[in-house]
């Protein structure tokens, strides 16, 4: 449904959509009726996140209908008012969470109508989530490393009878797990093989 009115150009209806949905889901969050069922989780849970790629997608919209900014936020206001530790959340979780942070920054009228409400909650979202991300990044050593053309090539080119040669065991698959450039080497490398292969056996 999101994307058909998304190609038939109706964003006023496909933002008013994921508004009152927003606004259905609020209110069964406030019912603590969501966790009561598994499937109504899992349904719910995807929606989230539809939802807010569609509003991150369209802000600049979104914020130029000061009603329904106002609403959207009471409402993640709402839904994430369960949460008491940022970093303790599922990936749905942080994605409002951040999507509300976000709202709050770029919108004035939302901070002079929200910050006695939610200022505190704001800063901790900007703390423990925000920031946790900017250092990881500034640590990163991997973070601009060099493609090597032939890690792990061996196997990639020929599987069958690398698998023979080389026995591949958890030494590979802990050099995969603890380096992002290997990981990284390896995507690019398989991904070129599979270019350039004639064939798929």
């Amino acid at each position: 449904l999101f994307e058909l009115m998304e190609k038939t150009l109706n964003l006023y209806g496909l933002i008013q959509t994921c508004v009152e949905l927003l606004k259905i889901f609020s209110r069964i969050e406030s019912m603590h009726a969501v966790k009561a069922s598994p499937g109504i989780s899992n349904y719910v849970a995807e929606l989230y996140l539809e939802i807010t790629s569609v509003f991150r997608f369209y802000t600049p919209i979104l914020i130029l209908t000061p009603a329904n900014m106002i609403q959207v936020f009471e409402n993640l206001i709402t839904i994430c008012g369960k949460i008491v530790d940022p970093q303790r959340t599922t990936s749905v979780e942080r994605a409002l969470l951040m999507l509300m942070h976000d709202f709050y920054s770029s919108c004035p009228y939302l901070k002079s109508k929200y910050s006695e409400k939610v200022q505190q909650t704001i800063t901790l979202i900007k703390k423990e989530l925000y920031a946790q991300n900017t250092q990881n990044n500034k640590q990163d050593p991997h973070a601009n490393f060099k493609w090597d053309p032939n890690f792990f090539m061996k196997i990639i080119e020929s599987p069958r009878s690398a698998s023979n040669e080389i026995q591949i065991d958890r030494t590979y698959a802990k050099q995969l797990d603890e380096s992002s450039q290997a990981r990284c080497n390896f995507v690019i490398n398989t991904i070129i093989a599979v270019a350039n292969s004639s064939s798929l056996t």
